[in-house]
């Protein structure tokens, strides 16, 4: 027990100590334009999070910058039948601010990471939020498919969303939180709805699902992909790279559509809040 406290404080420390270390806001060069491109093993809502963070960067410039998110041929969602910048497959493209003339900033990885922490853990939610809706527009055709699948199997029903990312995330970032324990919590929840109710369940884990279906069959709702049968995260796998951030961001938005979230720690739920601020939420755990 003492040897798992002392690992805890470890990953605390270093959280802490790293994240201010990465943070300082890099000093602002007049007429130069700020490009995020792509690095290697950067996930789809960690990239968000460095997006809010260079926006409220470009936001408090007052015009003597400008920025673009373009990750060319590389990243963890690219696909070459649907073209350069990942980006652009699921938001619509990021190019603000007088380009022209502009002397060319690659941001860094180190900087990245600071852009990712202060987008993620610094900035106010309301703040994140904003830049969200100022700036973030997520294509056309994807709220067509959740608003599709909502007329479908949410319509007349109270929904729980629950989001269980399970695979490496306790060993990176966060506690494990067995099924047992998201069954008790869902049970309670279940026993106090008065209304018809569905479960609409969001994971990268298959086994998780598998037994919410044995638990929950006649009240399950959940999006028929893809998902890791091991330890291995969804998007080191070397399935359709572009589903992968397809079903991520629609299981993202279909969270957000419903009424209760039960969640681990995950960008992913996070930023179903963003898109609902309504949203009620009950942590099943946080991260280190």
């Amino acid at each position: 027990m003492k040897k798992k406290r002392l690992i805890i404080c470890l990953i605390l420390f270093v959280n802490t100590f790293c994240g201010q270390a990465v943070c300082a806001e890099p000093q602002v060069k007049t007429n130069h334009h700020y490009l995020l491109s792509n690095f290697e093993g950067q996930g789809l809502f960690v990239t968000l999070n460095s997006v809010i963070g260079l926006l409220d960067l470009y936001e408090k410039s007052q015009s003597t910058m400008s920025v673009s998110v373009d990750f060319g041929n590389e990243g963890l969602y690219f696909s070459k039948e649907k073209g350069p910048n990942w980006w652009s497959y699921y938001f619509e493209p990021i190019a603000l601010g007088n380009i022209r003339k502009a002397k060319i900033k690659r941001i860094s990885q180190d900087e990245m990471s600071g852009f990712c922490w202060k987008g993620g853990r610094v900035i106010s939610r309301s703040r994140a939020r904003k830049l969200m809706n100022k700036y973030i527009k997520i294509k056309p055709e994807i709220h067509q498919i959740v608003n599709e699948f909502v007329h479908s199997y949410f319509d007349s029903y109270f929904v729980v969303g629950i989001h269980y990312r399970g695979t490496d995330k306790f060993i990176e970032a966060a506690p494990y939180v067995s099924y047992e324990k998201v069954a008790s919590q869902l049970d309670s929840i279940l026993k106090e709805c008065n209304q018809p109710t569905k479960i609409f369940v969001a994971t990268d884990e298959q086994r998780f699902l598998d037994f919410m279906k044995i638990r929950y069959e006649s009240k399950l709702i959940y999006q028929n992909i893809y998902r890791s049968v091991g330890n291995e995260p969804l998007h080191f796998t070397h399935h359709d790279k572009y589903k992968n951030g397809l079903d991520a961001v629609v299981d993202c938005l279909l969270l957000s559509r419903c009424h209760v979230l039960l969640k681990t720690a995950s960008n992913l739920s996070a930023f179903s809040q963003m898109f609902n601020p309504s949203l009620y939420v009950v942590n099943l755990s946080l991260e280190y």
